[in-house]
């Protein structure tokens, strides 16, 4: 049996600390487990005049959830935030209403920055926006 797990880097730079994260954590996978970045690169801003008719990039970005065993959602820290990219992708996983992706799936948050806070303040914000659309969030230890 395979353990699918996707992730979403919330951050669209060639540079992304995160996205290096995850490309190191996917290449060193133990056997049976596969992991899959879940791209977020093309997705439109959401506006609600899309609920009747999603772009096949939403779609595609809500199918890959769905399809992943467990989700992991890297986001940088933007001032004392997590990103807009990643909130455009949370809004499109989300909608039409009543058919959130993420809802009953596993889903961890990480962070990685440069700055001295690290990525607390970003992952602490998402961990509370995907929860609110029924998420489990697994918890992360404080530091």
């Amino acid at each position: 049996m395979t353990v699918k797990i996707g992730y979403l880097v919330g951050s669209l730079s060639s540079i992304s600390i995160n996205r290096a994260t995850f490309e190191a954590v996917r290449k060193n996978a133990p056997e049976g487990v596969e992991i899959t970045e879940i791209s977020i690169a093309d997705l439109p801003l959401y506006s609600q005049d899309h609920d009747h008719d999603f772009p096949e990039v939403a779609r595609q970005l809500k199918s890959a959830i769905e399809a992943a065993d467990a989700v992991v959602v890297a986001t940088p820290t933007f001032n004392d935030s997590f990103s807009g990219v990643a909130k455009n992708a949370i809004d499109w996983a989300s909608r039409p209403w009543g058919q959130h992706s993420f809802n009953g799936k596993p889903v961890a948050v990480a962070g990685s920055s440069i700055a001295p806070h690290g990525g607390t303040p970003g992952t602490t914000a998402m961990a509370a926006v995907l929860a609110f659309g029924e998420a489990k969030v697994l918890e992360t230890p404080s530091t």
